[in-house]
């Protein structure tokens, strides 16, 4: 499991499928750089900003799902490292921040109503809830819809 945790009584996770943009997100909440990257799978390890004095830190984690160059067997470990970092900290993580691509949203949505598909985002925000942990959904990339998709309005 990732090792690189300050040691921080209160949390806030951005969690998502690669690419979503939470490093990004994490860049504008804190104004501090982290590696970001056109294809999936730039952060492979947690990045940690770490309010030292407030005993608090934002954690942007790996995504899931297709990584740009990355092995399966490697992908399937990064997944399962995130979900056992969620629940070792689970205590102290005050909300998961579940970032979706909002390009993206209408296909999630499309193939969730599809019997017997559940989408990765749909798992991940219930592994949330049963970790006890606080789930909200921030939908990014929202200039890259394209206005005129009619499912938008159903």
């Amino acid at each position: 499991m990732f090792d690189t945790r300050p040691d921080r009584s209160r949390e806030v996770v951005l969690v998502g499928r690669s690419n979503v943009g939470k490093s990004t997100l994490m860049r504008e909440l804190t104004g501090h750089s982290f590696n970001t990257g056109r294809s999936p799978g730039v952060t492979r390890s947690p990045n940690h900003y770490d309010w030292a004095s407030e005993d608090f830190m934002i954690s942007d984690l790996p995504g899931f799902g297709f990584m740009a160059g990355v092995a399966e067997e490697t992908r399937e470990q990064i997944k399962t490292d995130v979900v056992q970092y969620l629940e070792a900290y689970a205590d102290q993580i005050l909300v998961g921040v579940l970032v979706l691509d909002g390009k993206a949203a209408v296909d999630i949505i499309d193939r969730h109503t599809e019997a017997g598909n559940l989408p990765h985002d749909v798992e991940f925000f219930s592994l949330l809830e049963e970790f006890g942990i606080q789930p909200v959904v921030a939908v990014n990339k929202l200039d890259k819809v394209d206005t005129t998709d009619k499912r938008l309005d159903e």
